[in-house]
């Protein structure tokens, strides 16, 4: 006010007002000795310059944020592409629609193509077109649903040789889980396949030599042991006392050579996959009182009890009849061996559900619990306890379990040291 009454011009000014709580426009106007001032309210314009104001601010700090994340995010890609053109293995990137945008070294390195040709959807020109339809399939779908994606297929090296490759593909999101780009690694391995195909080659071979073997010792020994019956029975001439025994004896060794030769058969067999199953529903009662009766003069022999638990007689499984009576004459034949005269042996049977448990338990040595895994291995017998060798290869729980799985069951233990083993087959129920 006094600056206009003193110069006699207009002035004006902005003021905040508390008590109304709004800004006005103040004009003052020299007017007859005095002044005129007009107040305009200009709360909504100074509230839309704050607003301007802040705006500005926020957007500001969104760009140094953005331009920070990205100095970040180059930083982070040229260190990511620095390691990936270290690593051995071939590796790339792609859009979130599966373009590839970029390659590692390695690649060019074996593939000896150019990034122009590969760009895109250009790595079909390294695949063999026998495979690529299903590998298209497979990438297709991996890109629609977002998930992971692992197959294995041929890629075609700067030598033009095919060479097969494991190929590993996984999304990369974002915060809110949509994929942003796929990371893929594609490692050889050639000879991986080639060092396996060379072990199933030699363990087809050992087995075919384990089986041809098994069967020309099978010749001389059962004309072993015919000509000894022959000989007992007296074709040559009278048999003294002494005779006999001796010829007991050849008897004796010829059966043990025999059944060992007959184990190494069947599990060359079990290895080599030529074993058939011929699954029939099978009483599980009657296939014990099979077993039981082989076994049955063994058990005497040694002064052990053989005794049947409870196995009710519609407890029916799926099984191969031939099969299951060899893995129940096994297991009753091992009770027998590793059980001291004076033991018990007892057999019983269960249905759980969709499946037959089958149990041989003894009063024997008992097995440790840490070789429970080994006393399946081929060839392998576990002594914990014992006092004298037993007979055998070592063949017989390895085959039983083999058969058990062949039939879609398996075979288990539980045991003891001084108390005694169960071993229990289960095989499916029969509907």
């Amino acid at each position: 006010y006094r600056e206009a009454m003193a110069t006699g011009r207009v002035t004006s000014a902005e003021a905040y007002f508390a008590p109304l709580g709004t800004w006005f426009d103040v004009r003052t106007y020299p007017w007859a000795g005095g002044v005129m001032v007009h107040f305009r309210d200009i709360g909504a314009r100074k509230a839309a310059e704050a607003e301007r104001e802040r705006l500005l601010a926020d957007a500001e700090a969104a760009r140094r944020e953005a331009e920070a994340a990205w100095v970040a995010h180059t930083e982070s890609e040229r260190q990511f592409r620095t390691l990936a053109d270290a690593i051995p293995t071939l590796a790339w990137t792609a859009r979130p629609d599966g373009h590839i945008d970029w390659y590692n070294a390695r690649w060019y390195e074996y593939t000896g193509t150019t990034p122009g040709q590969m760009e895109g959807w250009g790595w079909q020109s390294v695949h063999d077109p026998a495979e690529l339809p299903w590998v298209l399939d497979r990438w297709r779908a991996g890109i629609a649903s977002g998930e992971p994606v692992e197959m294995t297929f041929p890629l075609r090296g700067a030598d033009g040789r095919f060479r097969p490759f494991l190929t590993r593909i996984v999304p990369l999101r974002d915060a809110d889980g949509w994929v942003m780009r796929w990371f893929g690694t594609n490692t050889d391995v050639s000879s991986e396949r080639a060092a396996r195909e060379a072990a199933e080659a030699a363990n087809r071979a050992k087995s075919e030599f384990l089986a041809v073997m098994s069967h020309e010792l099978r010749t001389p020994l059962n004309a072993i042991g015919g000509y000894a019956e022959l000989m007992e029975m007296g074709i040559r001439g009278p048999v003294t006392d002494a005779q006999r025994e001796d010829l007991g004896r050849i008897q004796r060794s010829q059966r043990h050579l025999l059944g060992l030769v007959n184990e190494v058969l069947n599990y060359a067999k079990l290895e080599t996959g030529t074993v058939r199953y011929d699954v029939a529903d099978v009483v599980v009662s009657e296939s014990l009182a099979a077993a039981e009766g082989l076994v049955a003069p063994q058990a005497r022999a040694r002064g052990l009890a053989l005794a049947a638990g409870e196995c009710p007689a519609d407890v029916t499984v799926r099984a191969d009849p031939e099969k299951l009576r060899q893995v129940l004459v096994n297991l009753l034949s091992n009770a027998v061996k590793f059980t001291e005269p004076g033991g018990r042996i007892a057999v019983a049977c269960a249905a759980d559900g969709a499946r037959v448990r089958i149990a041989v338990r003894d009063t024997g040595v008992g097995i440790a619990a840490d070789q429970f895994g080994r006393i399946f291995e081929p060839f392998v017998q576990v002594r914990a306890g014992l006092t004298r060798p037993h007979e055998g290869a070592g063949l017989g729980l390895a085959i039983s379990r083999d058969l058990a799985r062949g039939m879609a069951g398996d075979l288990t233990v539980e045991s003891e040291i001084g108390v005694g083993s169960t071993f229990t087959v289960t095989l499916p129920a029969a509907p």
